[in-house]
C-alpha cells in the first residue's frame, strides 16, 4: 500500500510546483494531496481539497480523512505588509495551522516538513548559518519563527529555510522573475534595487531536495539557495541578457526609494555549507540557476502562437 504525502499550499508557487512534481516522481510508492484555500488548481496525480488550514476543526477533518504519512508544509500568509498590518491573521494563517499539523504529527509518529524562510534571519551582514541567532526584522519572519519552533518539537522534523525564485501558476500572483520578464517584455521601465542582496533558489529544484529529505528520512533545519549571491537588480539584468531586453529598462534604485509597511532586510544571503554536506542535490551558482529557468522559459514559448501573451500558461503545460 502507497504512503500518503500531504503538501499544503498547493495553490502557491511551490505548492504548486512540489505537487506537479511529487505526484509524478513518487506515484509509485505515494499517494499525493495538496490543500488550497482560495484560488482553485487542477494537478494532475493530486487530489486536491479546499481547506481553511486556520481552522482546527477544518484541519483535523482532513486529517482524519487522509491520514498523511508525511506533511510538507508551504502553506502561509506571505503577503508581508499585510502581516505587518495584521499580526492575528499572521498568527492564524501561518502559526496556527502548523500548531494543528504538529499535533497530528506528534499524536501519530508523521514526519513534518516545514519551509520556513531567509526573513528569520536578521539581513543585515548575510552570510546567515543556521547556527546562527534568528533574528526578524518584519511580523511575516516572527510568524514563520514561531511556526519553526512549534516544528523543532519533533525530532523528526524538517525545516527547510528557503528564498525561492521561479514561476508561479497561471493567474496565482506575480514573482520576481515574473516582475522582471513581464515588464522587459512589453518594455516597460521599472525599479532594481542595488542594495538587496539575496542568494535564492530556483523553485525547480526544491521538488528533488524535499524528495531526498523524505527518502533518506533527514531531519533538522537547513539553509538551501543558490551557491554566490545577486542584487535584486543583476538579477533583473541577467534575465534581461538572456531574452534579449532592453537592460537600460531596469533603473538602479535603492530600497530606501521606496515606502513599506514592514521593513525589508538587505541582505539575507544563506551559507549552505550544512545542506551540500547532507543533501547529495547540486547546488549551483545564482546565475546558472537564473538561467535554467530562463532556458525552460525560452523552451516551451519557442514557436507557440500568442505566447507573449499567455507566456504563463505556456510555461505550465
Amino acid at each position: 500500500m502507497n504512503k500518503k504525502l500531504l503538501i499544503t499550499g498547493v495553490s502557491g508557487m511551490l505548492g504548486f510546483c512540489l505537487a506537479r512534481n511529487l505526484s509524478n516522481n513518487l506515484k509509485n510508492n505515494y499517494d499525493v494531496y495538496g490543500t488550497f484555500n482560495r484560488n482553485l488548481v487542477s494537478i494532475e496525480g493530486c487530489a486536491i481539497y479546499r481547506v481553511d488550514l486556520s481552522q482546527r476543526s477544518e484541519v483535523e477533518m482532513l486529517l482524519q480523512e487522509i491520514t498523511p504519512d508525511i506533511i510538507v508544509h508551504c502553506a502561509a500568509l506571505t503577503n508581508v505588509d499585510l502581516c505587518e498590518e495584521n499580526h492575528e491573521l499572521s498568527d492564524a494563517v501561518t502559526v496556527a495551522s502548523t500548531s494543528y499539523l504538529q499535533s497530528y504529527c506528534k499524536k501519530n509518529s508523521k514526519k513534518l516538513i516545514y519551509i520556513s524562510t531567509d526573513a528569520v534571519y536578521e539581513g543585515d551582514s548575510g552570510n546567515y548559518s543556521e547556527s546562527d541567532l534568528p533574528k526578524p526584522s518584519n511580523y511575516y519572519a516572527q510568524s514563520k519563527l514561531k511556526a519553526e519552533k512549534i516544528v523543532r518539537v519533533l525530532p523528526d522534523s524538517l525545516i527547510l529555510r528557503v528564498n525561492i525564485f521561479g514561476i508561479s501558476p497561471p493567474g496565482h500572483g506575480t514573482t520576481l522573475f515574473e516582475f522582471f520578464y513581464s515588464n522587459l517584455l512589453q518594455g516597460k521601465e521599472i525599479p532594481g534595487f542595488t542594495d538587496v542582496i539575496f542568494n535564492p533558489i530556483c523553485i525547480e529544484c526544491l521538488p528533488g531536495i524535499i524528495s531526498e529529505g523524505i527518502d533518506n528520512s533527514i531531519a533538522g533545519v537547513f539553509n538551501i539557495g543558490s551557491l554566490g549571491q545577486i542584487s535584486k537588480y543583476d538579477m533583473g539584468v541577467e534575465i534581461a541578457d538572456y531574452f534579449g531586453f532592453d537592460r537600460s529598462l531596469i533603473k538602479k534604485s535603492v530600497s530606501a526609494d521606496f515606502t513599506f509597511k514592514a521593513h525589508r532586510p538587505t541582505n539575507t544571503t544563506m551559507d549552505i555549507a550544512k545542506a551540500q554536506s547532507r543533501f547529495t542535490h547540486r547546488f549551483k551558482d545564482i546565475k546558472t540557476n537564473i538561467r535554467s529557468l530562463s532556458e525552460k522559459l525560452q523552451d516551451k514559448i519557442s514557436g507557440e502562437e500568442n505566447a507573449d501573451k499567455n507566456w504563463k500558461q505556456v510555461y505550465w503545460r
